[in-house]
């Protein structure tokens, strides 16, 4: 995932076999043991990177991680190939031996992490000036919303003297790094570089991912993960409205292709009455399928009981053995709850609804679900205008777009929808 213009997780480790304390009554009297699993992967990495400063004493932490990550190699996919999502295996699985020779580094320091929660909204109260999150000398790229064009620098450390030349490999873009080629003369010294990726083919709203590669003598390579999400245009995912009749204005910018909005009619779905039980492992799923031109949805899930609660997850359905994966965030675990996409792509769903514990005295939870699919048989409710339709536009400039609706039924919470070229849009939430 892209986490504060972070690519999360950073690195994999097989975590086989790792010396660590343990509880007693259920480890044969042991105090402590060698275990393996997920959970083992971190003190194999924490391990791993105090033997680094054995070597290298004086190295930062950052500097550590980077040789690190940088040295790491592609994880396998169940059938044995290699996995170059960095989603699954960040920079890759650690290389004890590779990690010892790096060549380059990308090092950063406190101040560097204070200008990067700056950038991030976040007041340390130190006076640092803030940096684009994205520019931060961390040896992973990520960018959450690149309109058309982006710019990204990097400052590199020399541990390996030495001529080095960058590669990018990232479908659907153009990339210029610059400068391309590298030359040092001696270890510790830095040179800084900007790479700009450009979108050509690669689809709006859909994340990219590939590499940045130096490569050096001796067989020496310095690679690091990229996780690009390309728009065409820039729109908030949901705008927020009430009343029967009435309008709401937001700001959308523009990147370099022609834009027309599109208006689609509030809907509301009709409301499904469900129950959660100890019984049934305090869940109830609900299947949904969305065809071709389905555009967006709102799921509303409301306790009958203003004191119970339950939360709400949407998730595409498992299919041949794989596992289902969520979209969007789950609901908070409350009285009620809503989970908003600005985007569904054709599909088979599930709306799962769960409850975690219940009310003293009762094993059970009844509550009302309401599925408000755009695009899709969904009655509607009123009727929606958006204006302009057929905006012109100066690529990076923002214009306001307004949606207006009237005649909706304001019993239930209604959802209109503002459709852009690129396939994406803007959820119009009226009294949800």
């Amino acid at each position: 995932m892209n986490q504060g213009a972070l690519i999360k997780p950073d690195i994999a480790a097989p975590g086989v076999g790792v010396l660590a304390a343990v509880a007693p009554p259920s480890n044969l009297g042991h105090d402590f043991d060698f275990l393996s699993g997920t959970s083992m992967a971190a003190p194999q990495i924490s391990g791993l990177a105090a033997l680094y400063f054995g070597v290298h004493p004086t190295w930062s932490p950052m500097a550590v991680k980077s040789a690190m990550m940088t040295t790491a190699v592609d994880t396998k996919t169940a059938s044995g190939g290699a996995n170059t999502d960095p989603y699954e295996q960040g920079s890759g699985e650690v290389d004890p031996a590779a990690m010892l020779n790096p060549g380059l580094v990308y090092d950063a320091s406190n101040t560097d992490w204070l200008g990067y929660e700056e950038g991030l909204g976040i007041d340390t109260g130190t006076g640092t000036d803030p940096m684009d999150p994205s520019n931060l000398n961390y040896p992973s790229i990520s960018v959450g919303k690149l309109l058309g064009s982006r710019t990204i620098t990097r400052t590199l450390t020399a541990v390996r003297p030495g001529v080095y030349r960058a590669s990018v490999k990232l479908p659907g873009f153009r990339a210029e790094v610059t400068p391309a080629t590298l030359r040092f003369t001696r270890a510790g010294q830095t040179a800084k570089v900007s790479i700009k990726l450009t979108r050509t083919t690669a689809v709006s709203g859909t994340p990219v991912t590939g590499f940045l590669t130096w490569t050096g003598s001796g067989q020496v390579t310095v690679r690091s993960p990229i996780a690009v999400t390309p728009y065409a245009l820039l729109a908030p995912d949901r705008v927020v409205g009430a009343g029967s009749e009435g309008g709401v204005s937001y700001s959308l910018t523009p990147g370099t292709e022609k834009v027309t909005l599109t208006g689609y009619a509030p809907v509301a779905g009709r409301p499904v009455q469900g129950e959660v039980s100890a019984a049934a492992d305090g869940e109830q799923d609900f299947a949904f399928t969305v065809p071709e031109g389905g555009k967006a949805g709102e799921f509303f899930v409301r306790t009958d009981n203003p004191d119970a609660k339950v939360a709400l997850l949407i998730w595409t359905a498992p299919t041949d053995g794989r596992p289902g994966q969520m979209m969007g965030d789950l609901s908070a675990y409350a009285h009620q709850g809503r989970v908003s996409l600005s985007s569904l792509p054709p599909g088979k769903y599930l709306a799962s609804v769960f409850a975690f514990d219940y009310l003293e005295g009762t094993s059970s939870t009844k509550f009302t679900l309401q599925s408000n699919l755009v695009g899709m048989d969904t009655p509607t409710t009123g009727t929606f205008t958006v204006s302009p339709t057929r905006p012109a536009t100066e690529p990076g400039v923002p214009f306001t777009a307004t949606g207006k609706w009237s005649g909706v039924n304001t019993t239930a919470p209604a959802t209109a929808y503002i459709g852009y070229p690129d396939g994406t849009g803007t959820l119009v939430s009226i009294g949800g």
